[in-house]
């Protein structure tokens, strides 16, 4: 804790992105840093978690393909639903196990492209994608409404 107490005495910083799953390690940084300190969630997984222990907000990946879960889950914290919030926690959870199969970033960007936001294919030596896991993809977009997949020819081609 006293590299965070220092840290936040450092003229131009005003706070941190906390990447671990320790919600006490994260409360105990806000203790020592006080409320001028902001300190935002990292593991879109631990969105609730971290915005019930104070974090002031949340930067994530997976915000890019469902942005409007996440909006509305940290409206609900903000509102005091928690119900409402660990609802939608755990249904973008479930996505969430599904995209841990694959290359994380392949998986967005296959997202994107479903979602007719044609980003490109990740840059090698990342991992391409190969046709069968574009498939396997689709179809677990498909279980996902709120993901917004296109139809398939509205997708367009899978780039190269």
């Amino acid at each position: 804790m006293d590299f965070y107490r220092e840290l936040s005495r450092v003229d131009g910083i005003i706070g941190i992105k906390f990447t671990s799953k320790d919600m006490y390690e994260m409360q105990q940084i806000l203790d020592v840093c006080g409320e001028d300190f902001l300190v935002f969630n990292g593991p879109d997984e631990c969105c609730l978690a971290g915005l019930a222990t104070g974090a002031c907000g949340a930067i994530g990946s997976t915000y890019n393909i469902m942005p409007e879960k996440f909006m509305a889950l940290y409206r609900h914290v903000r509102e005091g639903r928690l119900q409402e919030a660990r609802a939608i926690q755990f249904e973008v959870n479930r996505l969430i196990r599904e995209l841990l199969k694959y290359d994380f970033i392949a998986f967005e960007r296959e997202i994107l492209r479903l979602q007719g936001f044609d980003v490109g294919n990740p840059r090698k030596p990342l991992q391409q994608l190969t046709d069968a896991q574009r498939g396997e993809i689709r179809a677990i977009a498909e279980r996902f409404p709120f993901l917004g997949v296109r139809e398939a020819e509205e997708a367009g081609p899978a780039g190269a």
